[in-house]
């Protein structure tokens, strides 16, 4: 495996894991919180979401360019 491609994955899994914290907490809060700090969380929620599929899509980039 090619030191990119180590860096990407990664980078891809260090988001996915953010991603899916914020999704356990999201569900986990959802109960106590108010409306705005509901519409907060899941902004970030979807920030975290976001950077996961762009890491993912700049691995798969990569892959597809340099087949490793």
């Amino acid at each position: 495996m090619c030191e990119e491609k180590l860096r990407l994955l990664t980078a891809y899994d260090r988001s996915a894991n953010q991603f899916s914290a914020q999704v356990n907490r999201l569900t986990r809060d959802v109960g106590k919180l108010s409306r705005n700090e509901y519409d907060a969380m899941l902004l970030t929620v979807e920030r975290a979401r976001l950077d996961a599929e762009s890491a993912r899509l700049a691995l798969d980039q990569h892959v597809m360019t340099h087949r490793c």
